[in-house]
């Protein structure tokens, strides 16, 4: 019926702290996020933290079409204490635009940013792009990788951040 399976929900988060994982991400891409609305993320969000009671931290995906209600999560997510959101940025904002996007989240979010490098077609974001953030966005602490080649990205990016980016991947 297209409701969140809130039992089934919340049988993963328990195993997941069961099996000592070193954390959880929800509402991303692969988590359909795209055909849930705000006020179900928002629900989500509380009932997760509220079985979670901070045994493993949450990473928080905030992505969404609508920039504002990116800027509205980021900041639930900020007041509800979670220290990582991941965003993907919404497509076909340029350099300046993106910077000035991502500053935002860097204004209004949590401790911790992880941004989702993600396209089905090609390598995803460039390299410049991914430094420049990097070198901008002081919260700017996780990159998630999921694009054609990878691994070289990967290399790439933790040789020119000096291993100081946390990298991760989800394909």
């Amino acid at each position: 019926n297209k409701s969140i399976d809130y039992k089934s929900l919340e049988k993963l988060v328990l195993h997941t702290i069961d099996t000592n994982c070193a954390g959880m991400l929800l509402s991303a891409v692969a988590g359909e996020t795209q055909n849930v609305s705000f006020n179900e993320k928002a629900e989500m969000m509380e009932f997760v933290l509220d079985i979670n009671r901070n045994i493993i931290p949450i990473i928080f995906g905030c992505s969404s079409p609508k920039i504002e209600e990116i800027y509205s999560l980021v900041d639930l997510a900020r007041q509800k204490k979670i220290k990582w959101v991941l965003i993907q940025a919404p497509l076909n904002l340029d350099e300046g635009n993106l910077i000035t996007f991502y500053k935002k989240i860097n204004e209004i979010g949590p401790s911790h940013l992880m941004i989702q490098d993600l396209s089905w077609v090609d390598n995803g974001m460039s390299d410049e792009d991914i430094m420049l953030l990097y070198k901008s966005i002081t919260k700017f602490r996780g990159l998630k990788i999921e694009v054609l080649n990878s691994g070289p990205k990967y290399s790439r990016i933790l040789e020119a951040t000096n291993h100081q980016l946390h990298l991760s991947g989800g394909w």
